[in-house]
């Protein structure tokens, strides 16, 4: 009887992590974590570290997959955009820089700061912490977590997701459409009827 899939990604899982929590352990670098002490990066990898590294991320989405299921897969990924409902809230009204990374707010004083309604800011701000953006350590209070704390010290990483969740996202819809109306077309112009992807274009 052949070895299930499961099982084969399960062991390279194991081994890849293996490899690179000895690397970073003998290099005296703090293991992956969310919590907001850990580093915002890895440090330089060896070759054969970073290949473990890169083979873990594979197998462990393939795992993902496998775990829910061809339907469950599927329709859980027509889902996947949701996620940049909380990301783009995040940076629209730069909540990540409302209190600085090390303290503590409350869901309230974070609407208050923004002009926004407590009870939306409530579920744009926990849909985000799904995807480990900010954490709620006790019922209704909020704080950063290592990936909101990039938002807030790097302005570079806030610059990126602002230009993903701001005027790539909102152009993806028409892709399909502009396809229908121009089939084949290189032509810059001919782009989505939206008019986002030509104010994209006008940016380089």
């Amino acid at each position: 009887m052949s070895t299930p899939r499961t099982a084969e990604l399960t062991a390279i899982i194991s081994s890849s992590i293996s490899t690179l929590n000895d690397h970073l352990n003998k290099s005296n670098h703090p293991p992956p974590s969310f919590d907001i002490s850990s580093p915002s990066n890895y440090p330089s990898l060896p070759p054969e570290v970073s290949s473990a590294r890169i083979a873990a991320i594979e197998a462990t989405k393939e795992l993902h997959a496998l775990l829910l299921g061809p339907t469950d897969h599927v329709l859980g990924s027509s889902g996947d955009y949701f996620d940049f409902l909380g990301l783009q809230f995040i940076h629209r009204y730069k909540i990540a820089t409302v209190f600085p990374p090390g303290e503590e707010t409350t869901f309230e004083e974070i609407a208050a700061a923004r002009d926004l309604d407590v009870n939306e800011t409530k579920r744009f701000l926990r849909l985000a912490m799904t995807n480990y953006v900010f954490t709620e350590p006790r019922e209704g209070v909020v704080a950063h977590s290592a990936c909101s704390k990039v938002l807030a010290e790097n302005r570079y990483a806030a610059a990126w997701l602002g230009h993903a969740v701001e005027n790539v996202w909102p152009t993806i819809p028409g892709v399909l459409d502009a396809n229908e109306k121009w089939p084949g077309s290189e032509e810059p112009n001919e782009t989505d009827n939206g008019g986002i992807t030509d104010r994209l274009r006008h940016m380089y």
